[in-house]
């Protein structure tokens, strides 16, 4: 992850330079959450907004200190659950799809579809027999 990260609006097909909504803007302790252009960041000038308003285009802002403990904290993985937002995701979104689906819908996508797993052989450990040097 890098610890500087420069977000653009246009890298991800939003609104071109010099258009109504663009950005351009370099921001530290950035974590991205998917391919879209959603990033967890420090935004010192919303401080007093996060937690109350939405005053990002589409990030999770922090504070600089729990973007430091944030920062250094996540693994890649994490999932990150975005709550009380009024625009629902959709498969439009991207690469989340699978978190939008049932878990049957989730099946049917599988290359498994309709075969039955190939079986687990069982095996028992061959038993271990201690020696007159081990401990």
């Amino acid at each position: 992850m890098a610890s500087v990260q420069r977000l653009q609006q246009e890298s991800w097909g939003g609104p071109e330079k010099g258009e109504d909504g663009y950005y351009d803007e370099v921001l530290p302790l950035a974590v991205r959450i998917s391919n879209n252009g959603e990033f967890v960041h420090v935004n010192g000038a919303t401080v007093g907004q996060q937690g109350r308003s939405n005053v990002s285009h589409g990030c999770v802002n922090l504070s600089p200190a729990n973007g430091k403990v944030f920062y250094d904290w996540v693994q890649i993985g994490d999932p990150v659950n975005i709550v009380n937002s009024t625009r629902p995701l959709t498969k439009a979104d991207g690469d989340i799809p699978d978190w939008l689906m049932s878990w049957e819908e989730y099946k049917a996508g599988s290359a498994l579809h309709g075969r039955s797993p190939a079986p687990v052989a069982q095996s028992t450990p061959e038993p271990v027999s201690k020696t007159d040097g081990d401990a």
